[in-house]
């Protein structure tokens, strides 16, 4: 969506850092504040809490 990764580090340690803490720099370019949502709720950390896939169909965003 955006032409970058959410995470971008070199370092591994740093790297898995940023991805089990659910760090990561904050969308820049001019999409949807129903994308920039979505794109936020598929990088929930906690499974438990991230959208699974009914969830993402029936998300906002998907739907226009």
């Amino acid at each position: 969506v955006t032409g970058k990764l959410p995470f971008n580090e070199d370092f591994l340690p740093r790297l898995h850092a940023q991805v089990t803490a659910g760090r990561y720099p904050p969308i820049e370019v001019p999409i949807s504040k129903e994308l920039k949502d979505l794109v936020s709720q598929l990088l929930t950390v906690d499974p438990a809490v991230r959208l699974d896939t009914a969830a993402i169909i029936s998300h906002p965003w998907f739907n226009m």
